[in-house]
């Protein structure tokens, strides 16, 4: 498709999503946006690499997961697992990344997806790109007052349709990208008011959940399961502050998301902690209070083991009971 006739089509049908919203993003989102060049995460696998084992997410599994660890514990050979995490990925970033890359899975066993539940919050959708069409105005105004209304809208969707630009990526490590404490800066523990400020939603009086990210994900599932490969729920621990801090304040939030994974996904496949003394993890094993440094990367990719064992299908719990102590 032609750069400009794709620019045209994507700001009607960004026009069309802000007007009738909700009755047609389904039809608009299959026929334009998972058609498009936008988040397709995984373009620069090689075409002849064919990986047995992939691990999906966010930034916590692109900075958490050797594959070269993987590979020595599960007995497979280089490049057959590779990391397609990638900062502030949702679920639906990584479908539209599965979907896109479906052809390059055709060896693939098992696809885990690295869960986190600020992911979910509809507040989340600041930092996004696609998904801030779905906001209402009074979300627009609430979640983000140093916008204005107009240019904030604007600028979600139409500038990313001019500006796309694809290129070839330069991966080492199979998508791995190591993190290292930084000396410069001081480490910023998590508190109440950091935790409540981004998960409770005071406008609705609820907690702010996205059922966009609920469906992606479960599409997802379905989507992998389908083609007879494994999909496992995967936990990257968190630094012990963080977890402290969403274990004593977040617990409703947490609940209720839990409740509604099980409700979308039903019994999965899970492996990994939220808890950094479930992998031996210091302070030292982390760059902050959501990512591990390399060396804690290393243990907790380690720690997983032969991850060609087979796991037994579980209901969902999203669980911080964690230790205070590392």
């Amino acid at each position: 498709m032609k750069p400009r006739l794709w620019i045209a089509i994507v700001t009607v049908s960004t026009l069309s999503i802000y007007i009738v919203r909700y009755a047609t993003i389904d039809y608009i989102n299959q026929k334009v946006f998972e058609n498009s060049p936008l988040y397709n995460h995984g373009y620069w696998i090689e075409d002849d690499l064919y990986p047995e084992v992939v691990f999906l997410g966010s930034s916590m599994t692109r900075y958490s997961i050797v594959p070269s660890v993987i590979n020595s514990n599960s007995q497979l050979k280089e490049g057959k697992t590779i990391n397609l995490g990638v900062d502030a990925a949702t679920p639906y970033e990584m479908y539209i990344t599965y979907m896109k890359n479906k052809k390059k899975f055709s060896n693939t066993k098992i696809f885990f997806y690295s869960i986190e539940p600020w992911i979910f919050s509809k507040k989340y959708y600041q930092f996004k790109i696609y998904e801030k069409v779905l906001w209402t105005k009074d979300e627009w105004q609430y979640y983000m007052p140093q916008w204005d209304y107009y240019h904030s809208y604007k600028s979600s969707l139409f500038k990313l349709s001019i500006d796309v630009k694809i290129s070839k990526a330069k991966v080492k490590n199979y998508g791995y990208v190591k993190k290292y404490i930084n000396t410069s800066k001081p480490f910023i523990r998590s508190n109440k008011n950091d935790v409540l400020e981004f998960f409770t939603d005071k406008l609705y009086n609820n907690m702010a959940i996205s059922t966009f990210q609920l469906e992606y994900l479960k599409k997802l599932k379905d989507q992998i399961e389908k083609n007879d490969a494994k999909f496992i729920l995967l936990y990257v621990p968190n630094h012990d502050s963080y977890t402290e801090a969403i274990f004593k304040y977040n617990k409703a939030y947490n609940n209720r998301l839990s409740f509604l994974l099980n409700e979308y996904l039903g019994n999965t496949r899970q492996k990994g902690s939220y808890c950094p003394k479930d992998y031996f993890l210091k302070e030292e094993d982390f760059f902050d209070r959501f990512h591990l440094s390399d060396t804690g990367a290393r243990k907790f990719t380690n720690g997983l083991g032969n991850i060609e064992n087979i796991l037994e299908r579980k209901k969902i719990v999203l669980d911080y009971s964690c230790s205070k102590n590392l």
